[in-house]
């Protein structure tokens, strides 16, 4: 058994992206930088155009890479339909916190089965590093967010939760789990409480979150298995 989940993860390792693949993420780098210029250079109208694009973009990558058979790979599809629903119809506080909680409980469904190998499990003594952070996410934002102070704390202890199982899919999944939650507290602070604004803080949203879904997507594609990848 040892031999062979050995062979199955060289064969991952060795299945090299093909042109869809490349095209697929190269299309969503480009459409990334050029969303995170245009919130660097303060053009909001550019902005509000171009969210609509690279969540879609990752979202063909994942499909022209693997087949969408597994449980692992569906859920991961659906967080990132809930995104882009998310960034592209969450103009209203409440609404956004909606799509990415709904997207947050698809991630914490795919990241579940791997929680022996998380922090959770492996090295509780971190698990307080994580406890301390939505904690003190909550204690800040709470006095500040007024009639959505319910959903914040949920949306808090989903993405505080997502974090410690995204850490069982390895070091990737321990870098995505942590821009998720960088993203969501500089979000969090640009919209609740504008003393803490300062002119480049949605480029940073959007650095942290963008890197966050590549980051996870990536970390899920290595846990597939070999046979499951697209030939050609």
């Amino acid at each position: 058994m040892t031999i062979r989940n050995g062979l199955a993860g060289a064969a991952r390792r060795t299945i090299l992206p093909t042109l869809a693949t490349k095209l697929w993420f190269g299309a969503f780098l480009i459409m990334s930088i050029a969303d995170i210029a245009a919130e660097f250079a303060g053009a909001k109208t550019l902005t509000r155009i171009l969210i609509f694009f690279p969540m879609p973009l990752l979202f063909g990558y994942v499909l022209a890479r693997v087949r969408p058979a597994g449980a692992l790979v569906r859920w991961l599809l659906a967080a990132i339909v809930f995104s882009w629903l998310g960034d592209a119809f969450g103009q209203q506080v409440i609404v956004k916190i909606a799509f990415f909680a709904v997207a947050q409980i698809c991630y914490l469904i795919a990241f579940l089965p791997y929680w022996r190998n998380s922090v959770a499990r492996r090295r509780p003594q971190f698990l307080i590093l994580y406890a301390i952070a939505t904690v003190a996410m909550i204690v800040f934002l709470v006095p500040y967010a007024g009639t959505v102070a319910i959903p914040v704390i949920g949306y808090a202890l989903l993405v505080g939760t997502m974090a410690v199982l995204a850490t069982g899919l390895g070091r990737l999944g321990v870098i995505g789990g942590l821009l998720f939650f960088v993203s969501d507290t500089i979000l969090a602070l640009m919209l609740f409480v504008p003393s803490m604004n300062f002119p480049t803080q949605g480029a940073w949203v959007m650095i942290t979150y963008l890197g966050a879904q590549a980051v996870l997507a990536i970390a899920v594609l290595a846990r597939v298995p070999a046979e499951a990848y697209r030939a050609g």
